[in-house]
């Protein structure tokens, strides 16, 4: 995850000293936010294109005699948007300590309805950097103060007084992605996504690649649809053995994973098995594998834990849109055993 932390660091060694001035409350029009600074602070705007999106960072800056100040906001992509909050602050905070390594502190806040992240750090060249972070209106909203070491104690009612002044407010949603039917002729499926999927391959490294997934986002989830062939010399094993196997891999490729439930399904006389997986760090993954002759897919809804509620609806119709159509073995006759639902 990037953040313009690079430009925190030049305007902080660079900005020039405005003087004392009174305070006064600063309001950028459609930023969601106020804050109160010291004067009439510079802005910056800086926009990062990231596949179909347009990602915007903003910036007012300001520094007195002592302290520099910056608030601001930079956009969160689709992809980035998924992830629970406590990953987006980590990020931030992460993204900081590359120009100030040492942490001095750090806890967890709320403002208001949103939560967020108090962290001080400093630098090898003596100064000392405070910020507050928070996720609220797909943005990751922040005020950092800094100033040298020997200044800090001057400091601090100033510093305080600014990082206490931030304000959110919700902006008005954008508007919902509109969900659509797709069909892949090559993968003989089709289902409900919102907008228009990303499809890639999914195994690059092979002559002849048998892996394909696509995904779309909405404002809570991932959706993902991935089929593998078996058009090798081995043919896909029977259903048992071939379920049981994407379950050991999907296990085994999601980090420090915990299955939470398994059960078996059938999709038009087709075996299968539902999972939900949850990893450590907050996602959640509900899938439906699904065993269609020499064909393995796979449905996967990714959502943080704390998103699952909201995104119930939209996991229901994206699972129940799916149809497809089976090409080249018989379904077996025999009912799959495995796991019973947990």
């Amino acid at each position: 995850m990037r953040w313009k932390m690079c430009l925190f660091l030049l305007l902080t060694l660079f900005s020039a000293s405005c003087g004392a001035a009174p305070w006064r409350q600063v309001a950028p029009a459609e930023s969601g936010f106020t804050v109160q600074m010291l004067g009439k602070p510079l802005e910056e705007k800086e926009v990062e294109k990231r596949e179909d999106e347009k990602l915007l960072t903003y910036t007012l800056t300001l520094t007195d005699e002592v302290v520099t100040f910056i608030a601001g906001y930079s956009e969160i992509s689709k992809q980035e948007a998924i992830a629970p909050i406590n990953v987006l602050l980590d990020g931030f905070r992460d993204g900081m300590r590359q120009m100030a390594g040492k942490k001095l502190g750090e806890r967890d806040i709320k403002l208001q309805e949103y939560s967020g992240r108090a962290v001080s750090l400093k630098n090898e060249d003596g100064l000392i950097f405070r910020s507050r972070s928070f996720v609220a209106n797909r943005r990751i909203y922040y005020v950092l103060a800094s100033s040298l070491e020997e200044d800090t104690k001057k400091a601090t009612p100033t510093i305080e007084k600014f990082l206490s002044s931030l304000q959110l407010f919700p902006l008005p949603p954008a508007p919902a992605t509109e969900w659509k039917k797709f069909s892949s002729d090559k993968g003989h499926f089709s289902a409900l996504f919102p907008g228009v999927p990303k499809q890639k391959i999914v195994n690059k490294e092979l002559s002849q690649p048998s892996a394909f997934s696509f995904v779309a986002y909405d404002e809570n989830a991932a959706y993902l649809i991935t089929y593998v062939d078996y058009n090798g010399p081995q043919p896909m094993p029977e259903a048992e053995q071939g379920l049981q196997e994407f379950q050991a891999g999907m296990l085994k490729g999601i980090k420090n994973a915990t299955l939470l439930s398994v059960k078996n399904i059938t999709r038009n006389q087709w075996p299968g098995r539902e999972l939900q997986i949850k990893d450590s760090i907050g996602i959640i993954h509900q899938m439906q594998l699904i065993a269609v002759k020499q064909r393995m897919f796979t449905l996967d809804v990714v959502v943080a834990a704390e998103k699952k509620e909201a995104a119930t609806s939209a996991m229901k119709k994206f699972f129940e849109s799916f149809e497809f159509e089976a090409v080249e073995r018989e379904p077996q006759k025999e009912k799959a055993k495995g796991p019973k639902e947990s």
